[in-house]
């Protein structure tokens, strides 16, 4: 599995996770760089009772759901421009 932080970042980079240590955690990664993330959001001052009531709303796993979604929907993505490059 591959985790890519923000391209728009000038020093983002591709983290292959099969490269971590042995008994690296996976979810306190991404719990990681969700904190940046929101710390991106919570830049502006009115933005930040917005995103914390937004994520009171949320389950406790929320995050790292969407994560398995969306890298789900990227392989899948990943796959079909493949097959339409061949």
């Amino acid at each position: 599995m591959v985790v890519a932080p923000a391209a728009a970042a000038s020093t983002a980079s591709r983290i292959e996770l099969s490269q971590l240590p042995r008994g690296h955690d996976e979810g306190k990664l991404l719990r990681a760089m969700g904190l940046e993330l929101a710390n991106v959001h919570l830049g502006t001052r009115r933005a930040v009772a917005a995103v914390r009531r937004d994520l009171t709303r949320r389950k406790s796993k929320w995050l790292r759901q969407a994560a398995e979604v969306m890298a789900e929907a990227t392989l899948k993505d990943w796959k079909n421009w493949q097959k339409w490059m061949r």
